[in-house]
């Protein structure tokens, strides 16, 4: 989802803000490729292991705000990537806890309950019942439908497994698209992006179906 500046114009990550992250973590491209996977995996456990309840999203977050540094033309220097970014990590921490809107369900962990969206209708009365929540799974089906076939393959393939598996996942469906893994989660973004658009509009138009 697109992130929120001081200027109050939303940011996405985009190639270059994500190729900035990967010369970043190291020079060579397979290194770098390696150092983000591995450094992925372990905030995920870093944001587990302090109870979060999604913590492949802060981790997104994490890297993110790291990105945008760097887009956005900010000199990092540091000897270890990884402990500039845990120190990120801890500040996302905090503002996890402090969000008054911490419990209600996020469109990232509806997608990964989903085998299909053909199922996230029938899924919705047992994993969701809180009425304040932002979205259900009756308005992710309807904006599923809307998506091509492949991207809704992708999106759904994306967020397939529990967090730990899915980098493996994910590198898989990379070489099968033969795209790079960075290219594949700026994809997965944009249509992402285009579901949560998808799903504002649902709210605001049925509320709860």
């Amino acid at each position: 989802m697109g992130k929120e500046t001081r200027s109050g114009k939303s940011w996405t990550l985009t190639d270059v803000a994500f190729s900035r992250l990967l010369v970043w973590l190291a020079t060579d491209q397979e290194r770098a490729v390696e150092k983000y996977l591995r450094l992925r995996e372990k905030l995920c456990i870093f944001f587990e292991h302090r109870g979060c309840p999604y913590p492949e999203e802060l981790t997104d977050k994490t890297l993110d705000r790291v990105a945008r540094k760097l887009a956005a033309g900010e000199e990092i220097e540091v000897s270890e990537p990884a402990s500039y970014c845990y120190g990120i990590a801890h500040n996302i921490l905090k503002e996890y806890w402090r969000e008054p809107s911490r419990n209600s369900v996020s469109l990232d962990s509806q997608l990964s309950a989903s085998d299909s969206y053909l199922a996230v209708a029938n899924k919705s009365d047992a994993l969701v019942d809180d009425k304040e929540q932002e979205f259900n799974f009756r308005h992710l089906e309807f904006c599923l439908s809307k998506l091509s076939p492949e991207d809704r393959e992708l999106i759904l393939a994306y967020y397939d497994g529990d967090h730990r598996d899915r980098i493996n996942n994910r590198q898989q469906l990379s070489l099968k698209l033969g795209i790079p893994p960075g290219t594949l989660r700026i994809r997965a973004l944009r249509i992402r992006e285009q579901l949560y658009d998808c799903m504002i509009r649902c709210n605001r138009l049925h509320g709860e179906w």
